[in-house]
């Protein structure tokens, strides 16, 4: 399929374009096109690009179907990286596998899936990944393979699926910390306030969370308002 960039391209321009990514790995993608489609009928521009292993597990016309047939791309068929180097507000990880955090951490960029998040990173622009490691369902094995921190080193945002929309139509004003697994204590870090960026001026935490007193002082500075358990 050939992308068609005059449709895109030609877009309102005072619409936020939005740059999702699918992963390959074995989760239903009916939640997160279902964010995606409150943010699509909210007047955001969204394009997506698949893995070319996404496109083979997933119904890549579902995705069509919400996002529009112009809109979804796989990574095989990108013919410009250069289209999708600028413009974009955020980018959103729908679907993070474990070769692509992996990916991510090492800074093995073959495939425009992961060179893009990596390059918007480098330009200090916002990424946001929703993790398939829910603690239910991570086996000892994965956990010990885990690179959740390393991605947070990298700057990027962990969230859960259902909180796709309201960080996207939040125009960069929010952002969420994702709490830690089996139930224990969410510490919220000095260093976690100080990377947040600049237009965040809210930090939705989990229940348990632990807010040490430097991260409130930091908080505070930078006007950021903390909302535990919301």
């Amino acid at each position: 399929m050939s992308m068609d960039r005059g449709a895109f391209g030609t877009s309102n321009q005072d619409q936020k374009r939005i740059l999702v990514i699918f992963g390959a790995t074995q989760v239903s993608i009916d939640q997160p096109l279902a964010q995606i489609q409150i943010c699509i009928e909210e007047g955001y521009d969204i394009f997506v690009i698949l893995s070319d292993l996404a496109e083979k597990i997933f119904q890549v016309d579902e995705i069509r179907h919400v996002c529009g047939i112009d809109r979804v791309i796989t990574d095989s068929e990108v013919a410009d990286l250069n289209f999708f180097l600028n413009g974009f507000c955020l980018t959103v990880i729908a679907v993070l596998s474990q070769a692509m955090s992996s990916k991510m951490v090492l800074g093995v960029a073959d495939t425009p899936s992961v060179f893009l998040p990596i390059q918007a990173l480098a330009r200090g622009d916002r990424v946001t990944a929703v993790s398939t490691q829910t603690p239910k369902k991570t086996s000892r094995l994965m956990e010990s393979k885990s690179v959740h921190p390393q991605l947070l080193d990298l700057g990027i945002e962990l969230i859960r699926t259902d909180q796709i929309a309201d960080l996207i139509m939040s125009d960069g004003a929010r952002a969420f910390y994702t709490g830690s697994p089996n139930n224990q204590k969410t510490v919220i870090t000095a260093s976690a306030i100080d990377r947040l960026s600049s237009t965040v001026s809210e930090l939705v935490c989990p229940g348990n969370s632990l807010v040490t007193p430097l991260a409130k002082e930091i908080a505070e500075r930078k006007n950021v308002t903390l909302l535990i358990g919301t």
